[in-house]
């Protein structure tokens, strides 16, 4: 399964798809998240919440702003998630393929994506039940949206570490390419 996806993914990390996927995130984060997300503090933007401070925040939304975060939750935070997935894999894919051998743990790596996709999508449907339950204290609900919540913002700063590391890989290896070629010292290549 795994290979299956990694192969799905690295059909869609060329440098076209990748640019697009960049362009696509940073426009949702420019124009669409001002427009349209809620202007109150969101559960799933905190770090890290306890069930008492999760509720206090709902009951704070009032009737009106619960029903709006949940509608967001159910439309834009259901494409958010598969694009950022999609940018973050296919940008390690990009870089790794040009930096670490195809046979190598590295190259399993940007199935992290998909992990941080499938646990941002744990944690909307956890926000979800809470905001359509309220006055219902689902305290259980509660601890397990914190959980993926902790668990997202963990694992998106571990993606960043790999993608800067793919990067610095990336550049490295053309700078030293470069610097060969012009002092006639790398006389083959892949």
């Amino acid at each position: 399964m795994a290979d299956k996806l990694i192969k799905l993914l690295t059909k869609l990390a060329t440098g076209k798809l990748v640019i697009v996927f960049i362009l696509l995130v940073i426009a949702i984060n420019a124009f669409v998240v001002p427009a349209v997300y809620p202007r109150f503090e969101t559960l799933d933007m905190k770090a890290s919440y306890s069930a008492e401070e999760a509720y206090q925040l709902i009951a704070s939304y009032g009737e009106e702003g619960r029903q709006y975060y949940a509608i967001i939750e159910l439309t834009l935070d259901v494409i958010y998630p598969l694009l950022s997935a999609l940018m973050f894999s296919s940008l390690m894919i990009y870089f790794f393929r040009r930096v670490f051998p195809l046979n190598s743990f590295w190259q399993k790596l940007p199935l992290l994506g998909l992990i941080v996709m499938a646990v941002d999508y744990l944690e909307n449907t956890a926000i979800v039940v809470m905001l359509l339950n309220y006055q219902r204290r689902l305290e259980v609900v509660a601890q397990a949206a914190n959980m993926f919540t902790v668990a997202k913002f963990a694992l998106s700063q571990l993606e960043m570490i790999l993608i800067l590391v793919g990067l610095v890989g990336w550049l490295g290896k053309t700078v030293y390419t470069w610097f060969g070629r012009s002092t006639g010292e790398i006389s083959h290549e892949k």
